[in-house]
């Protein structure tokens, strides 16, 4: 996480680290999160987005109703421009996920853009660790995510109507934990 008044430099070392890396074919997949349109366009349009280390973003907070269109469209018109692939990866992790009044609606509406936008979506991410903040949870080291029924449930919903005949990836939470012995 960046704070906001750190933003103006940690953007200008991902520019210049993208650079720096620009022709190593080494590397694996270097995908930048970003915070929103502005700053996709200023990653996109200028030298980072010309750099063969960056090979897409990750879009949080992804909803249809969240510029989702709006983000995937400009993945996909930075990659015509450029000339090669840019991937996107919506992580799926607001409210309109987990609350059970409104998930089976959001989530068919991000299918919709997810097959609309499919040779730019290389995944949708889980962001379950916000998932859970939204109820206050927090989960120990003994528990797995599937363990908090909550989660399970929506993760279940995500991977019927996202992942059905293996139309979209849906990539499984990540788990922070730290071993603090």
């Amino acid at each position: 996480a960046v704070a906001d008044s750190e933003l103006v430099q940690a953007e200008a070392t991902v520019v210049a680290t993208l650079i720096e890396l620009d022709g190593d074919p080494s590397l694996p997949w270097i995908f930048v999160r970003i915070r929103d349109l502005a700053q996709l366009r200023r990653l996109v349009r200028g030298p980072a987005g010309r750099s063969s280390a960056f090979a897409g973003v990750v879009l949080p907070k992804f909803s249809a109703g969240n510029l989702g269109a709006q983000l995937l469209a400009e993945v996909e018109a930075a990659g015509q421009r450029l000339g090669r692939q840019l991937w996107a990866m919506p992580v799926l992790e607001g409210p309109e996920i987990i609350y059970n009044e409104q998930r089976l609606e959001a989530l068919t509406a991000i299918r919709s853009l997810a097959d609309a936008y499919a040779h730019v979506v290389l995944a949708l991410r889980v962001g379950a660790t916000d998932l859970c903040g939204l109820y206050g949870l927090r989960r120990d080291r003994d528990l797995t995510i599937y363990d908090i029924a909550v989660v399970r449930n929506c993760l279940a919903d995500i991977v019927n109507v996202c992942a059905r005949d293996a139309a979209h990836v849906v990539s499984g939470p990540v788990w922070e934990y730290l071993d603090r012995k």
